[in-house]
């Protein structure tokens, strides 16, 4: 008879190959799950096997399962994908992502389970040799199986779903050594310093996170650097990689907890300065900053976290602002410029134009360089022409539209009446403040949100993720909130 995982598996492998047969949109980003699921194809049986072997009470594969089982839904969604859907392709690559990575923590979990597991088997190969004629497992098979399941990666390289390799410094960057100063100072002033530098999307933070991982100073002072990107992995998940890192060893910690407080432990022990860089926190790890806050203050190590958010009760806010006119058309023109070194003889102030369009985000900036690089003065007056006629640059320049997306979709994830509230700011000019009250009153009339307050606390939190900014021009002392504000898209 054959087990219900398995069964799930093999509908799963189908749809996935046949989602490759039929849609090469997605091709980039099938790669990684198609490894996943190949190292997956030979040893989900004896996971199962494994598992009956044991009598185990735990459900172990029902996580593993449940993500198969979405999987299934999903690929089978993208195999009716369509050429015409262009603004649905985001949709589904950040579905494929997520998808891939909920895949890569099921199949952490299991290999802590497995290596557990392997011990146990073993006592009852030794104790009870019909049970092992019986099933045909032995310690043998069982490790050698591990080893295909585990070894599916370059020999000395960490697991494709668990990666702690060193970042890499950015060739050229510009306009972020005062940052970098600044923050420089910030950590070095006491030990315990907890710091968010908050920006929206592409506008430098991981860069600038790369940088001080890398400065000498930083090196000097600190006895250990730690850089992990968080993105949207599980709290077990990142804490496993600050083992690996700092015991050189995978971990076998059989929950989140237990993950914890081996970090506890292991920060009450360790008496050096100590800095951690949580790169690219979302919205939804709250709870893991709150748990790194709490063994901070115990131990005093400085964190710096990165985010489109601001995340107030963690620590002192530090802004990324927009790159100033100037780093702006560095950049341009570094991101313009051809390897074989061509020189077209663009007019300065098309450049001074096509960069004041892209308001100072190095993102965009970049992307419309390398779009224009080589390019002679016709292709940049068409730029210049297409986007004078309304057009975006998220309608020619893809990765800045999936970049906004993706904070777009979180606001989903909260609170859907937010989401409508920000896309109403698009009714406005571009670059002109916009009255507090004209949008509660728009608010109140769209949505029913009877009550200002509300209102206000949306306009905050888009403010606190970046999408917006604040401009509080009065207080109101008797009530306590900003009275007249205004704000800007």
């Amino acid at each position: 008879m054959v087990n219900p995982v398995n069964k799930i598996f093999d509908e799963l492998y189908v749809v996935f190959k046949d989602l490759i047969k039929k849609n090469i949109r997605f091709k980039g980003k099938l790669k990684g799950i198609e490894e996943k699921l190949e190292a997956l194809k030979p040893v989900i049986g004896d996971m199962v096997q494994r598992n009956e072997v044991l009598d185990h009470s735990r459900k172990e594969l029902e996580g593993l399962t449940k993500v198969m089982e979405s999987g299934i839904k999903l690929f089978v969604k993208c195999s009716k994908f369509r050429v015409w859907w262009v603004f649905k392709k985001y949709k589904y690559d950040n579905k494929l992502t997520e998808w891939e990575n909920s895949l890569g923590s099921e199949l952490h979990m299991l290999n802590v389970y497995t290596g557990r597991d392997v011990k146990a088997i073993a006592i009852d190969v030794k104790e009870n040799a019909a049970l092992q004629k019986e099933t045909g497992v032995t310690l043998k098979n069982i490790e050698e199986k591990l080893d295909q399941f585990l070894i599916q990666k370059q020999p000395g390289k960490p697991k494709a779903w668990m990666s702690t390799e060193v970042p890499e410094l950015p060739r050229f960057t510009v306009g972020l050594d005062t940052h970098l100063k600044e923050l420089k100072m910030k950590l070095f002033k006491d030990g315990g310093s907890k710091l968010v530098v908050t920006a929206p999307g592409g506008s430098g933070k991981t860069t600038l996170a790369k940088m001080l991982y890398h400065d000498q100073e930083v090196k000097d002072k600190f006895t250990k650097t730690i850089f992990v990107k968080v993105s949207k992995k599980s709290n077990y998940i990142v804490v496993q990689e600050l083992y690996q890192e700092l015991e050189s060893q995978e971990s076998e910690f059989p929950n989140e907890d237990g993950a914890f407080s081996w970090l506890k432990e292991f920060l009450e022990t360790f008496q050096n300065p100590l800095l951690l860089i949580l790169d690219d926190v979302w919205s939804e790890s709250k709870s893991l900053l709150e748990k790194f806050k709490e063994l901070s203050i115990q131990s005093s190590f400085s964190i710096l976290v990165t985010s489109r958010s601001s995340f107030p009760s963690f620590g002192s806010r530090y802004p990324l602002d927009a790159l100033n006119h100037k780093d702006s058309l560095t950049l341009l023109r570094h991101s313009a410029t051809c390897p074989d070194d061509k020189s077209y003889d663009v007019p300065e102030d098309l450049q001074h134009k096509i960069v004041r369009r892209c308001k100072g985000c190095p993102l965009a900036i970049k992307v419309v360089g390398r779009s224009l690089c080589g390019k002679y003065t016709e292709s940049w007056l068409k730029k210049l022409y297409e986007w004078s006629k309304g057009a975006s640059i998220f309608d020619t320049e893809t990765d800045v539209l999936v970049c906004l997306k993706t904070s777009l979709d979180s606001l989903d994830e909260k609170d859907q009446n937010l989401k409508e509230c920000f896309l109403d700011l698009g009714a406005f000019p571009e670059d002109q403040r916009i009255p507090a009250v004209a949008l509660i009153d728009m608010w109140a009339e769209l949505y029913g949100i009877d009550e200002d307050f509300i209102s206000i606390q949306y306009l905050q939190e888009l403010s606190s993720r970046c999408l917006v900014n604040l401009v509080v021009t009065r207080w109101n002392v008797l009530n306590g909130y900003a009275q007249d504000s205004t704000f800007s898209r």
